[in-house]
């Protein structure tokens, strides 16, 4: 039976650090917006930051916004869903004020902003800017604020992002995993027989092929050992399924993307570059250390890039091939 990539992101050290990050935002009470391509499931996400805030006993209310009346202002749902007790009838439903109610959470999880229309969107995005300013007044009186937490796929809420300061945290799902954590994936998965020769070729050829998105590693699993034409066929399958068109990588600026070039940008990027975020938020942009800013390969397959993705598993071919080169040379 062949062996599968099993992946468990919890395990993966710079996703670790990256939600420890997320943690220690929001125990100094900073609200956190968390923005996620395509293909990153933002519940998946928040289990496994909800699992370090039970560990460190946060008290943490979820909200979900298709839950709430999408005729209300934010301040009003989010008062209402979390049972606030106002002082009075009369007093001012503003952030504000709701700030100040006692008994709120330490974190407000709010969920779903992907599922409502747009202008809840723009409602709720600038109800977090509100909580971030009304946060500075609080801190100012020598009072905690609750801290906001909002996971969303970076196309609900791009391009208009909210400005990051010490009270509003900006988050990018972007470098992680690395070229090497997905050849240790690799390695894992071919515990069994870790030297055979598949599984020596899939341990080279994976992280220089799929970069940093897992689903293309697990999707390729099995067909790297296939006739080049095959497995670019496979890529282009695989870019259908993701619902890319060659048109649309073209509008979303994947000619801005020039392989010859981009392959030596490995210099920390700690968010995707401006002019290239429409292609990063549908998933077809990947950045990691060994390797750099990358155009999705499939997205190269479905261009007819093919030079380029010869390349790709040229590099991890390489990886494999030039040891053996030089014991040959030695021997």
């Amino acid at each position: 039976m062949t062996a599968q990539m099993v992946v468990d992101r919890s395990r993966i050290p710079s996703i670790q650090r990256f939600i420890d990050l997320l943690t220690e935002d929001l125990a100094s009470r900073r609200s956190i917006l968390v923005l996620l391509p395509n293909g990153v499931d933002s519940s998946e996400v928040w289990s496994l930051l909800q699992t370090q805030l039970w560990r460190r006993e946060f008290w943490v209310t979820e909200i979900s916004l298709s839950n709430l009346p999408g005729d209300r202002p934010p301040v009003v749902a989010l008062s209402e869903s979390l049972g606030v007790s106002w002082p009075d009838d009369d007093s001012p439903r503003t952030v504000a004020n709701l700030m100040a109610v006692e008994g709120l959470p330490e974190v407000v999880q709010i969920n779903g902003l992907g599922q409502v229309n747009s202008d809840a969107r723009e409602a709720w995005l600038a109800f977090l800017a509100q909580w971030r300013e009304a946060s500075h007044s609080l801190v100012d009186t020598g009072q905690v604020p609750t801290a906001l937490c909002v996971i969303a796929p970076a196309k609900a809420v791009l391009p208009q992002v909210p400005e990051s300061d010490v009270r509003l945290a900006i988050h990018w799902w972007w470098g992680f995993p690395s070229a090497l954590e997905v050849r240790l994936l690799c390695r894992l998965a071919n515990g069994t027989d870790p030297s055979g020769t598949s599984a020596r070729w899939r341990e080279h050829l994976l992280p220089a092929l799929a970069g940093s998105d897992l689903s293309l590693a697990q999707y390729l699993w099995d067909d790297l050992r296939a006739p080049d034409e095959s497995l670019i066929e496979r890529l282009r399958m695989f870019a259908k399924e993701q619902g890319w068109s060659a048109r649309d990588l073209s509008e979303w600026g994947a000619e801005k993307l020039d392989g010859a070039k981009s392959h030596r940008a490995v210099h920390q990027m700690p968010f995707p570059p401006a002019k290239l975020r429409t292609l990063w938020m549908h998933g077809a942009l990947t950045w990691t250390p060994e390797y750099g800013l990358e155009l999705h390969p499939a997205a190269l397959a479905l261009l007819d890039r093919e030079e380029e993705l010869r390349h790709r598993v040229c590099k991890g071919q390489a990886q494999l091939l030039l040891p053996l080169l030089d014991d040959l040379r030695l021997t």
